[in-house]
């Protein structure tokens, strides 16, 4: 039985956009190879500001490893898996983000020659949240208590100096920016997978949607704070899932 002309356009037009996919594809994976041939490690920056589409491809390349893995239909293949294995390719996004937490604190120490990232640090808000995190998770590591933080990840730190406890006098008070900073430890302990979708925001994005997180009312009021922490974390989490649905088969 002959194809009909507009059955055969429809192949035409599939097979088109299948070969404009697969060049788009080759395209972003030879940029991962050029960038990791340059920091010897294929871990972009969720915000890296030389290639925006570089760092939305590789956490497409991760969002489709991940579905394939639950046996679900993903646009990754076999031979797209194999070839960024051969580079180093991180598939667990949040190792991923530990490994460009950890280096953008070796860099600061290579800076300031210490580990003790201010609270208030402007040049990189995200890693003074993350410097903080690792305290709390050591904390509860040694608890026994539920916690992101491994006998790996200890000695990582440890290695490079980290600073387990600051000292403070006894007649120390926390300032309003510490209390604040306690508020965002408060969303991290709800659930620590937010540190990666803290660090898809802009500054001025993040300060934002944390203002009223850091009120006068809510910091004075921590019992009052759970429901908007939730709130926030949904709101983060939705943002975060629909870029990740975008151009999916690329």
């Amino acid at each position: 039985m002959n194809k009909s002309s507009k059955e055969i356009k429809s192949e035409r037009s599939t097979k088109s956009t299948s070969h404009h996919q697969m060049i788009k594809w080759q395209k972003r994976f030879e940029e991962l190879v050029e960038f990791q041939k340059i920091n010897k490690h294929c871990i972009v920056p969720n915000n890296y500001a030389p290639n925006p589409e570089l760092s939305r491809w590789v956490k497409r390349q991760r969002h489709q490893y991940n579905i394939l893995q639950q046996e679900k239909l993903s646009p990754i293949t076999i031979q797209r898996i194999k070839s960024l294995n051969e580079i180093g390719f991180t598939w667990d996004a949040h190792e991923s983000f530990w490994q460009e937490r950890i280096k953008s604190l070796i860099k600061f120490k290579e800076e300031h020659g210490h580990c003790e990232v201010p609270s208030r640090y402007g040049a990189n808000t995200q890693l003074a949240i993350w410097v903080k995190s690792q305290r709390r998770q050591y904390k509860l590591y040694k608890e026994n208590s539920p916690s992101d933080m491994t006998k790996e990840r200890f000695m990582e730190l440890e290695k490079h100096g980290f600073t387990w406890m600051l000292r403070r006098t006894k007649s120390y008070k926390k300032t309003s920016s510490e209390k604040e900073s306690d508020v965002l430890n408060d969303i991290l302990s709800i659930d620590s997978c937010c540190l990666s979708l803290f660090d898809t925001l802009s500054q001025a994005e993040l300060s934002a949607r944390l203002s009223k997180l850091t009120s006068v009312e809510h910091i004075n009021h921590p019992k009052s704070r759970s429901n908007d922490h939730i709130d926030i974390i949904e709101e983060m989490s939705f943002s975060s899932l629909s870029d990740l649905s975008s151009s999916e088969s690329l």
